[in-house]
């Protein structure tokens, strides 16, 4: 049977639910397409005055400080929430929040508006916003793993466990479940289990997650090339 999705009507109780193009929940602007294109526009307005401020003041005050203003405006707007829409935003809408977090990082170091940003992400240990979306899929795969989330969360995930009985040590990681839906394909459940299983023996055997972070980060970074 198919289903008119446009002209779909719900409600709770005797109470319509309206539909609309864009819902703000939590902080995060959800549209109808999961595409996320709504919730990174606000993101990059915000950024955008926070660079300003940056700017104004990156004369004024030591590196320490600018790197602590960094976190402030930047990093905890680039990171809330970033789990859900990181992997699933559209390539143009994630290179805009990229081309800011670099002007931002040559405010930190008061340097020339092209000079290269990797030096500057290895010196303050910072990660690159990809490299931020794979850091905490990871340690969402491992808090799943390990249990460690609330059990409406842990449901959503398919585990070792729902496909065996056997006893093995990975038998409560997450695993990719079979789904035809692209949007499933992109999103957190198929990406966390992803990258924990091609995590190496070192970040897997890491006790805590906040060990994990740390040794994730120094990893990455060691990466940088300029």
């Amino acid at each position: 049977m198919n289903v008119d999705l446009n002209n779909l009507e719900l409600s709770c109780g005797d109470q319509r639910i309206e539909r609309v193009d864009v819902v703000k929940f939590l902080g995060l602007h959800m549209d109808e397409n999961l595409n996320w294109s709504s919730h990174l526009k606000k993101i990059y307005t915000k950024l955008s005055k926070n660079l300003y401020l940056l700017r104004n003041v990156k004369k004024s005050i030591p590196n320490w400080a600018m790197k602590m203003l960094y976190y402030a405006y930047f990093h905890s707007h680039i990171t809330y929430g970033l789990a859900l829409w990181g992997p699933m935003c559209l390539k143009r809408d994630l290179k805009r929040i990229t081309i800011l977090q670099k002007k931002a990082l040559r405010c930190i170091e008061n340097t020339k508006y092209n000079s290269p940003t990797c030096p500057i992400l290895k010196k303050h240990m910072i990660l690159k916003i990809d490299d931020c979306i794979d850091l905490e899929l990871s340690k969402m795969a491992l808090k799943v793993s390990k249990t460690a989330l609330p059990s409406p969360i842990l449901d959503l995930f398919k585990v070792g466990t729902d496909y065996h009985n056997y006893n093995t040590r990975n038998r409560h990681n997450p695993v990719v479940a079979k789904h035809k839906s692209a949007i499933y394909n992109k999103s957190f459940l198929c990406k966390c289990p992803m990258l924990l299983s091609n995590l190496n023996d070192e970040l897997k055997n890491c006790k805590t997650i906040h060990s994990f972070a740390k040794k994730f980060k120094e990893i990455q970074i060691n990466k940088y090339r300029n």
